[in-house]
């Protein structure tokens, strides 16, 4: 859907108001700053997180999407917008990337493979790096990769789940892990 909606200026700006409350929360939550180094797994053919991210803060954004389609529509939105000094789209796998440089990491919804990101960040991040991982509704996780029970019980003292304190159709809380 996204690609589709990627061609209309009118449509990504709407698209993009779904995600303005999420986001605000997200940047609360885990106390994303000016001069944060962030990096968002999975951001689409329309990066809104990053775009949101962008506009709440001075952080400097990559967004990393394995769709190189995604990650050329994504490029050209951000250019579109004038944000190209805030915010890098680069093409790339979350299982294998190199996240150390990254303060805080976002893993959106629809990642694949989720166990297998998570696992890559908390193996290579720094301590300190904040981790937000966006999880489905129980009614929804046949539609979605989810975390294992084993790699939340590795990180369950330094875990916290965190309600949504909005309306998401697809989720009820964040996940925010702070690797010790």
């Amino acid at each position: 859907m996204e690609k589709r909606i990627s061609f209309s200026e009118t449509l990504v700006n709407l698209y993009n108001k779904y995600y303005e409350r999420l986001v605000k929360n997200e940047v609360e939550i885990a106390g994303i700053k000016d001069g944060d180094k962030v990096l968002c797994i999975g951001g689409g053919s329309i990066p809104c997180t990053a775009l949101q991210m962008a506009k709440l803060t001075d952080a400097k954004i990559h967004v990393l999407d394995i769709d190189e389609e995604a990650v050329e529509r994504a490029r050209y939105i951000v250019e579109k917008l004038g944000l190209e000094d805030k915010i890098k789209v680069i093409w790339g796998n979350g299982e294998v990337i190199e996240p150390s440089d990254y303060d805080v990491i976002h893993i959106a919804l629809q990642v694949q493979s989720k166990d297998e990101v998570f696992e890559n960040i908390l193996s290579k991040s720094k301590r300190g790096t904040r981790i937000i991982i966006r999880n489905p509704k129980k009614s929804r996780r046949v539609f979605y990769s989810n975390i294992s029970n084993k790699l939340l019980v590795l990180c369950k003292d330094c875990m916290k789940n965190c309600s949504l304190n909005c309306y998401n159709p697809n989720m009820d809380e964040i996940m925010l892990v702070v690797k010790n």
